[in-house]
């Protein structure tokens, strides 16, 4: 089962067994599980998800302090440093060529803790959609689009019960 919210600032996040990846890792058979949380905001797309040690390769354990966050496109996570600096303005933003959140950056999980905080006490709108139309802070279509297609995703499902 499928977890979507949609509430303002922190429009959308999904989380589901469908995102999880498994690995397993030494002679143990121990199975990691990844999960993945998406968040839309009006600075951009997100996907949050656990960092792993060292230098992050799949074959380091979960780093249970701190977490990565990808966005698409490089603007986004520019748009939301900008928008937080005295919290995540510092982050070093990294190009991941093999990753489909090209544009990534590690934050420690008190610190996100914080930056979800923040974005939910400024919510002033109640229609997510809406607030992106009259006060885009980004010049991205494509991002207008994707909300839309959510919307009409969510609105199928509501009315069917199904997404076939």
């Amino acid at each position: 089962m499928s977890s979507f919210f949609i509430d303002g600032q922190a429009v959308a996040l999904f989380s589901s067994h469908a995102l999880r990846y498994k690995r397993h890792h030494g002679r143990s058979g121990l199975v990691q599980v990844r999960e993945d949380m998406w968040l839309f905001t009006r600075w951009g797309f997100f996907n949050v998800a656990s960092a792993r040690q060292g230098d992050g390769s799949h074959d380091n354990e979960i780093d249970s302090h701190s977490l990565v966050i990808g966005a698409v496109e490089s603007d986004h996570l520019e748009a939301l440093k900008a928008h937080l600096p005295d919290l995540i303005g510092n982050c070093f933003l990294k190009e991941v060529a093999e990753s489909a959140f090209k544009a990534q950056m590690i934050v420690d999980k008190n610190i996100w803790s914080q930056v979800m905080l923040s974005l939910s006490q400024e919510l002033n709108y109640d229609d997510f959609r809406e607030e992106i139309v009259k006060t885009h802070s980004m010049d991205d279509p494509s991002y207008l689009k994707t909300i839309t297609d959510i919307e009409e995703f969510i609105s199928k499902i509501r009315s069917t019960g199904t997404t076939d």
